[in-house]
């Protein structure tokens, strides 16, 4: 079976072979091919199927005992347009006896037997080349040594009389060698495809095929040359010459070993390639519906998605004739058009996924060194395995890569860092993060970027995580630097204090952590390290250039950059596909706010369910660890938008659309490797979900509250989720109101899910049955318990509150009141001076342990608001048996059975209602008593709340699986 190259966007299984090579054993060898008079079997799979057979080590890689067949010294010449010369002259005879004098010679030993030659079909399609095909028939014909068993030659409906005539000489001179099969034109790739059908079906016998272009030639030792390839590497699929060019002369190199990634960005594979039967039988043809050109870059890029490999050729054998004016000439001026059209067929490869895949497993981005570890690590992802090099085999790396940059690489980024800092990043879920943040900073242009780790500082915020620029910081952490940085480093060691004065230095503070008393300075082991290469022997070497062939094709240590250009995107977060679905929730902050609450429930109850849970601030603001921040998410890390919930001057229905945010691709490479994005607040990223969703991502916008304005106009998150709907895969609701209201307003009605509310934070069975058994507990004439907990504004009815109290104390009701929470503008009490003496008034909590003291204390929770989406308050109170009166504001309604668990008052009577319930209760505790245990016993769990989303999130991991193996 040809090797699935979605293996290697499952993570890290594609790298089993590199762990292999690391210990120091070579791959088992490929076994024998079958002898040319017993082909191997075509397979019965049929057309579409993608079976071919089994290879024993990794496509491309060169088995390390071969010899190269020998050559003739002329193979390397012959750029002019003249046609093939005759066979060479016999060498001559050696003489019958030595000369006199000389001492006798010991008898030389026989020749080996000269490996069987391979049966290889030839296929040359015709248009428009009458005179020109002549050459490149001959060159097939005239090998040093047995020439193509079969050649094949299309004529492509060509209308000029001459190929026709010129064609039907051939095939009468060689019968038994030529055929030649005409067909309407139907453009180049459907030519090659009828003469591959041909030589499948007449000629059993053929290994492989060679793809000729009528106006090209073979060398004189091509088929020779095939041959020797075929035999010695065995798991290759199908080998690709060098670039000789004549007419307009020139030799270009084919970029060294084959990479998918390195392919993605140029067509290093030239058509005219020697391709193995077996790709063939796996039902490969070329795109008929290229009419523009590369479709042979198309075609390797088709087989690569089925699992097959190329390797280059490392002996000339092909000659390209190339003219000012030509096909591909004509190609180049629709690149952006064709391209466009291959990004979309071989998403496997041009996306976030599958560009971060093929580098970690061609090409890694980073080379890690660290305090205690002698090997140099290698990789794209810190979290996946990685190759280990030792100090030998990675200064050999480095010196190629300088010396022969466009074949051998050294890694994009190189980076230091003590154990104690990459440890603790790890465990609070930023370590990725770290080499991202690394990383970005040195495109931006700094020569040297640092991240130091470090406590928390004591004092106000000191249990939050925050990233802030700090020039002074010390200590432990991650120093890093480009591979051009590095280079010059190398080459010129006496300008490194002055080369990595360019700093760009940030701390990162974790909360309960302390580093051990023995660190390392990451600037100083780079420096050591730098310093270390420089002294090494190798560099003598700087200077010689070991391929005197020309260079087009990327340098290979830019492979962070090519993976970039494959997905589109700025700065690639280094992230593996895992075995689970990853999904990203955004906020433009994270305190302990109802929205950033409920996202930390949703992300629980997904990451219970098996998915995989990342936040992302997309600010810079500091992260307030809520209780339950580790259950919620595997991974945090921020933005770094300085303005997240920027607006512009655009309003769609009022509300002001957001801008596109500076730094764009960057934040599209940080979240195109996820399965699904969901935006919890308004925010800049907003702009960027239709860039995502062409990624294959799932995305969402997870909608909780319609604002109002002065003049109860509705403006807010739902009018802008309304103007991107387009963009988004789904529209996620706290209730089913605003589902209507949004369905109401255009939105299909499969892409709004509700997601009713449950309690912000979780509670544990023992308390929450500890707070109601003390509940029943209590004497019944005590004064009744109110509790009114928010912000102190309008918008919460704050003013409400204060008409309530006053009347209740004016009918003399007994009643403790308690006031939980904060001023938005000042410290004082506010409108509630006027009941300081009437009301406990205690300040805002954000704990858990807080919330519930307040909400068990309490026999009624009153909530006179004029707008809310759908309060956490109030199942978080209900749960521990406190009943709910509030105002019908948003979809408060859909949490509350009108008196069976609480009252919903209206908006105009909502003083005097309220009133009235208090008075009720205050009177009949029995009936207080019921409404107390229904509350407590409605179902308040995230996790039902939740399947529906985690049944489209799976579901779409599944579909978009479906449709990337049938690529």
């Amino acid at each position: 079976m040809a090797r699935d190259p979605r293996d290697l966007i499952g993570g890290v299984t594609g790298l089993r072979w590199l762990r292999g090579k690391r210990d120091g054993k070579e791959d088992a060898p490929a076994s024998e091919p079958a002898p040319a008079s017993e082909p191997a079997p075509a397979s019965d799979s049929g057309p579409g199927s993608d079976s071919a057979p089994a290879r024993a080590r990794v496509p491309g890689k060169p088995t390390p005992d071969a010899k190269p067949a020998p050559f003739r010294p002329d193979m390397g010449s012959g750029a002019a347009e003249a046609a093939p010369a005759s066979e060479p002259a016999a060498r001559p005879a050696p003489s019958a006896a030595p000369s006199a004098g000389l001492r006798r010679r010991r008898p030389e030993p026989a020749p080996a037997e000269p490996a069987p030659q391979r049966a290889i079909g030839v296929v040359i399609p015709v248009f428009r080349h009458a005179v020109l095909v002549d050459e490149a028939i001959r060159s097939a014909l005239d090998q040093d040594g047995p020439g193509a068993a079969r050649i094949v030659i299309v004529n492509d409906g060509c209308p000029d009389p001459q190929t026709a005539l010129a064609l039907r000489s051939w095939a009468e001179a060689h019968p038994d060698r030529i055929s030649v099969v005409h067909r309407p034109n139907g453009g180049l790739s459907a030519a090659r495809n009828t003469g591959i059908r041909w030589l499948l079906a007449n000629a059993p016998e053929i290994e492989a095929l060679f793809l000729l272009d009528a106006d090209n030639r073979l060398d004189r030792m091509a088929m020779r040359a095939f041959s020797a390839m075929l035999d010695r590497d065995p798991a290759s699929d199908w080998f690709y010459p060098e670039f000789d060019f004549f007419g307009l002369d020139g030799c270009t190199s084919n970029g060294g070993p084959y990479s998918v990634l390195f392919h993605s960005a140029a067509n290093t594979c030239e058509a005219g390639s020697l391709v193995r039967r077996r790709v063939f039988d796996a039902g490969l043809r070329f795109d008929e519906s290229m009419k523009l050109g590369y479709e042979d870059w198309d075609f390797w890029l088709t087989a690569a998605g089925k699992g097959f490999r190329g390797a280059p050729m490392d002996a000339p054998a092909f000659r390209y004739r190339k003219r000012p004016e030509s096909m591909l000439a004509g190609s180049h001026r629709d690149d952006s058009e064709i391209r466009s059209y291959m990004r979309r067929k071989h998403r496997w490869i041009y996306s976030g996924r599958g560009a971060l895949a093929l580098e970690h497993a061609e090409a890694p981005r980073y080379r890690l060194f660290t305090a205690g570890e002698p090997d140099t690590l290698a990789f794209t992802d810190p979290r996946a395995e990685p190759q280990r090099l030792d100090e030998v085999a990675f200064a050999s790396q480095v010196w190629g890569a300088l010396n022969a940059p466009h074949h051998v690489g050294a890694g994009a980024f190189w980076v230091a860092a003590d154990p104690a800092a990459l440890a603790a990043l790890d465990r609070a879920g930023m370590l990725r993060f770290a080499f991202w943040d690394l990383e970005r900073r040195l495109e931006q242009g700094a020569a040297l970027a640092v991240l130091r780790v470090r406590p928390t500082p004591l004092g106000p915020g000191s249990d939050h995580l925050s990233l802030v620029e700090d020039a002074e910081a010390t200590g432990p952490g991650l120093a890093a630097v480009s591979i051009e940085v590095a280079e010059r480093a190398l080459r010129f060691p006496e300008s490194m204090p002055g080369l990595l004065g360019n700093q760009s230095s940030r701390s990162l503070s974790l909360p309960d952590w302390t580093p051990p008393q023995k660190v390392s300075d990451p600037v100083e082991r780079l420096r050591e390290r730098l310093a270390s290469l420089a002294r090494r022997p190798f560099r003598g070497s700087l200077g010689l250039k070991p391929d005197w062939r020309g260079a087009w094709t990327q340098r290979r240590s830019n492979s962070a950059r090519v993976a970039r250009k494959a997905a589109g995107t700025g700065v690639l977060y280094p992230a593996l596909k895992g075995d689970r679905p990853r999904v990203c929730f955004l906020l433009n902050i994270a305190e302990f706010g109802g929205v950033e609450r409920v996202t930390a429930q949703v992300a629980a109850a997904m990451r219970r369910a098996g998915l995989s849970t990342a936040l992302c601030v997309v600010g810079t603001r500091p992260i307030q660890p809520l209780p339950d921040l580790e259950d919620a998410y595997e991974e945090v890390f921020w933005g770094g938008v300085e303005h997240p919930g920027s607006v512009g001057d655009a309003l769609y229905l009022g509300t002001r659309m957001p801008n596109t945010p500076p730094g764009s691709p960057d934040l599209v490479g940080l979240l195109a490797g996820y399965d699904a994005v969901i935006l919890c607040h308004p925010t800049v990223v907003t702009t960027l979900l239709g860039e995502l969703r062409g990624h294959g991502v799932l995305t969402a916008f997870y909608e909780h509250l319609l604002n109002r304005t002065v003049y109860g106009r509705i403006e807010g998150g739902p009018v802008i989720a309304l103007a991107y709907e387009a963009a988004a895969d789904l529209l996620l609701t706290c209730s089913e109101g605003l589902r209507g209201w949004l369905t109401a307003r255009g939105v299909p009605a499969r892409k709004v899910l509700a997601l009713p509310n449950a309690a912000g934070y979780p509670i544990a069975e023992d308390r929450r049955i500890a707070a109601l058994e003390a509940r029943r507990a209590l004497p019944a004439d005590r004064p009744l318990r109110a509790l009114f907990i928010g912000r102190f504004d309008p918008q919460k009815g704050v003013d409400r509150l204060v008409a309530i109290v006053e009347e209740m104390a004016d009918r003399r009701i007994d009643m403790d009141w308690r006031v939980v929470g904060k001023p938005v503008l000042s410290n004082g009490p506010g409108e509630l001076a006027e009941i300081e003496d009437l009301v406990d008034i205690r300040p805002a909590t954000s704990t858990p342990e807080g919330l519930t003291e307040h909400f068990a204390w309490a026999d009624v929770i009153v909530l006179p608001s004029r707008y809310e989406g759908l309060p956490l308050t109030i199942v978080e109170a209900q749960r521990v048996g406190t009943v709910p009166i509030a105002a019908d504001a948003g979809q408060v309604s859909e949490r509350i059975v009108e008196g069976g668990d609480g009252f919903v008052v209206t908006q105009r009577g909502c003083v005097a209602e309220t009133v009235a319930h208090l008075a009720r209760l205050s009177a009949d505790r029995a009936e207080l008593a019921r409404m107390s245990e229904t509350a407590a016993a409605g179902d308040h769990s995230w996790d039902r709340v939740a399947a529906p989303l985690i049944a489209r999130v799976n579901a779409h991991v599944a579909a978009r699986a479906k449709k990337e193996a049938g690529a």
